[in-house]
């Protein structure tokens, strides 16, 4: 975690080992979030078309009762909503809606929790 300001982490939370948080804008986890090994919450990025390659910054938020599993990615600006999982090293970027479960790169929509 780069800035710990900028994260909220709600009640009963997981964060495993090697879990990064790349808060350089915020992020929030609600209650009862499972972030798994390695799991990656990236909030910047860079527009590699800009000559300067300006940072691009979005917020992550991460619902309640929601399993970010081990090695998955969220990218800047990414919403899971609660009770989603995110598999074993999915990459997400937008909105993942409430009680699905996404899987692959990019994530997909494969069912139902």
């Amino acid at each position: 975690m780069k800035f710990p300001w900028r994260l909220s982490v709600g009640a009963a939370c997981w964060l495993a080992e090697d879990a990064w948080i790349d808060n350089l804008a915020p992020v929030t986890l609600g209650d009862r979030v499972c972030l798994s090994q390695g799991a990656f919450i990236c909030t910047g990025n860079h527009d590699y078309r800009s000559p300067g390659f300006d940072l691009l910054l979005g917020p992550i938020s991460v619902g309640d009762d929601a399993w970010i599993a081990a090695r998955a990615v969220l990218a800047p600006g990414t919403s899971i909503g609660a009770g989603a999982v995110v598999a074993l090293g999915a990459v997400v970027s937008g909105k993942v809606p409430a009680g699905v479960v996404v899987r692959g790169n990019p994530a997909q929509v494969v069912g139902q929790r």
